[in-house]
């Protein structure tokens, strides 16, 4: 049986949301493809921007550190993936 099938729907879940069999089968499809972890961690930094309250300045301001992130400053999202669950 392949060891990614059903990969789908937990990809599409917040870290938080995934059971610990769930994680399992998505650090396997990071191993296959890091680029899906990278669009995995974008899309949960994403999703978290969107989820704060900003003013409008303030929205402003965060979607363009996410577009363009400072290599000195580590988002969220991309430390609580390099650990476990």
């Amino acid at each position: 049986m392949n060891k990614l099938y059903g990969a789908m729907w937990p990809f599409r879940k917040s870290l938080e949301q995934l059971t610990d069999s769930e994680w399992e089968l998505l650090q396997r499809l990071f191993t296959y493809s890091p680029k899906m972890k990278e669009a995995y961690i974008l899309r949960e930094e994403l999703t978290e921007i969107f989820e704060r309250k900003y003013t409008r300045a303030g929205a402003k301001q965060a979607i363009r550190a996410w577009c363009f992130p400072s290599a000195s400053e580590p988002n969220l999202s991309v430390r609580s993936l390099s650990g476990d669950n």
